[in-house]
């Protein structure tokens, strides 16, 4: 066994945070389910449930269509094997020590499922302040990238999402409490509802430009 293969890493202290890649095809079917709900005459605003300083904000009513679309099942599972994995320790054999919470979140999440989903279509100067969400786990994914003006600053984080942790930011080497995303089309983030985050506002040549993202909550 060479000396990488013989390293196990823990990290308990911390959920993950997944990063996937949708098909064009996945792309294609969510950007109908939302055009459907944005051309509903019934369609709900979903402005007084959320944080965003953002004036479209939209409910999705269809979770069956968007579970299948996002293909829920997997990623959920492929969520709870990363978060097993920094949250167990084998002993002798094929024996391991599962961590207590493992089994808790394992319990959660089968109880669980989409219970809220909605989507955001974002303009110039539109943002998202620093919140959480409700629930077990929580995604966001991006449907529609405008061509951004570029930043007045250095560091570009225009259009960027950001996910803060609880631990405090000491030498920047060793750990670092924010994460900072510039998202394309087809990324979908998956992470712990209690993860914070925000949303950087945005400027685009003609003042027209639309970012739509779609975010839900899984939950009992």
């Amino acid at each position: 066994m060479s000396e990488e293969e013989n390293i196990r890493v823990y990290q308990p202290w911390s959920a993950p945070l997944l990063h996937f890649n949708l098909s064009v095809d996945k792309i294609k079917d969510l950007l109908e389910i939302t055009d459907l709900a944005l051309e509903d005459e019934n369609k709900k605003s979903y402005n007084d449930k959320l944080a965003g300083e953002i004036e479209n904000e939209w409910e999705i009513p269809d979770y069956e269509n968007l579970a299948t679309a996002i293909d829920l099942p997997n990623i959920s599972l492929t969520y709870f094997k990363v978060f097993a994995s920094q949250n167990y320790e084998e002993t002798e054999g094929d024996n391991t020590n599962v961590f207590q919470n493992v089994a808790v979140f394992a319990q959660n999440l089968e109880k669980s499922g989409l219970n809220s989903a909605w989507f955001n279509d974002q303009r110039d100067n539109e943002y998202n302040p620093i919140h959480n969400h409700t629930g077990i786990l929580s995604g966001v994914l991006y449907l529609k990238i405008p061509e951004y003006l570029p930043s007045r600053k250095t560091e570009d984080t225009d259009g960027a999402i950001s996910f803060v942790g609880t631990e405090s930011k000491t030498d920047g080497i060793m750990t670092n409490s924010t994460l900072t995303i510039s998202p394309k089309v087809g990324d979908l983030f998956l992470f712990a509802s209690s993860l914070k985050h925000q949303v950087y506002p945005f400027r685009t040549v003609d003042g027209k430009g639309i970012r739509r993202s779609l975010s839900f909550n899984i939950g009992q």
